[in-house]
């Protein structure tokens, strides 16, 4: 009769007892454990190092069954109600299903289930998802961003060298035509400008005759020195120029250069003036650059001076000043 009863009766839903969670060592919990013992309706919510936990049921003549759906696992008979081990449990959300039934008897249909939330990391979460995907956005499109001005700026390089090569290969042309014309106005000038010496220290020639003859000697001398200035400047450029170093005397060179600018000046508003220090000018240098110094100095000067005047100043052993009164060095 007593085993008839039992057959009939259905065996009481499980009644959880108490929930044991083991807290990581370096936790302040005292013994590392956190107890539940009373379950909210909505389930237990868990953080992300909270994954291990025991369950324990009121024991009696009753055995247990249980399931922890989403975990992959079907039923499995409880050996020791008291503590059930759950470890490592992956971040998600779970039904614990617990079936009851009497010692020898089938286990019943009913469940009691209880919600187990297991939380993401905060680096694991949406937000954290979402700021992941922004700052990789970030980068892509800076790194797109500094890639292309890079790729710019190698076309704008690249448009900058082509720009100057060809600007280069346009003034080596322009230089060249220079040089050419040059070149064939020097052969007729120096042939002018022999007879004109002849001409000019001729002493039998009338004095109207004689100052005609000495200003076209004086300006076809000039002419030549610019055309032979246009030819050194060209030499220099194409790296042809040598020095030719012999020994002189410096203030003898300079002191005839500022003579004949003097002659040639045609400007009597301007004076032209030469002050040589006392000392020794005997020295080695190259007659032909010292030359085109002066008369760059002294021809820019005559230019940019409608009036007053330019003073040659050379002191030992080599200070050479060329003062104006223009636009240009001011006196």
């Amino acid at each position: 009769m007593p085993q008839n009863v039992l057959s009939e009766k259905a065996p009481p839903k499980a009644q959880l007892g108490k929930m044991r969670i083991f807290l990581p060592p370096d936790s302040l919990k005292l013994n590392n454990q956190r107890v539940i013992s009373s379950f909210n309706p909505n389930g237990v919510v868990l953080k992300h190092f909270e994954n291990n936990f025991s369950l324990s049921f009121f024991t009696g003549m009753i055995e247990y069954a249980l399931k922890l759906d989403g975990s992959g696992k079907d039923f499995y008979t409880v050996p020791d109600p008291e503590n059930v081990f759950f470890m490592n449990i992956a971040p998600g959300k779970y039904t614990l299903r617990v079936k009851t039934r009497f010692i020898g008897r089938d286990f019943s249909y009913e469940t009691t289930d209880l919600k187990i939330t297991v939380l993401q990391p905060w680096y694991l979460t949406f937000l954290a998802k979402i700021f992941y995907i922004l700052t990789a956005l970030t980068i892509i499109f800076f790194s797109f961003k500094a890639y292309k001005r890079r790729v710019n700026m190698r076309a704008e390089l690249k448009t900058e060298k082509q720009t100057r090569e060809k600007q280069e290969a346009l003034n080596e042309e322009r230089m060249r035509f220079y040089t050419n014309a040059a070149h064939e106005i020097r052969t007729p000038l120096s042939l002018i400008a022999g007879p004109l010496e002849d001409l000019a220290s001729d002493k039998n020639l009338d004095e109207a005759v004689a100052q005609k003859i000495n200003l076209i000697n004086r300006n076809s001398r000039k002419l030549l020195s610019l055309v032979n200035n246009l030819l050194d400047l060209r030499k220099t450029e194409t790296a042809n120029f040598k020095l030719h170093v012999t020994k002189g005397y410096l203030n003898r060179t300079v002191g005839a250069l500022t003579v004949n600018y003097r002659e040639l000046n045609s400007n009597r508003e301007v004076e032209i003036l030469y002050e040589c220090m006392p000392g020794n000018y005997e020295m080695y240098f190259d007659n032909q650059s010292i030359t085109t110094i002066v008369n760059n100095l002294l021809s820019n000067a005559l230019k940019y001076t409608p009036e007053g005047a330019i003073s040659v100043y050379l002191e030992a052993p080599l200070t050479l000043c060329v003062r104006d009164t223009g636009i240009g060095i001011a006196l």
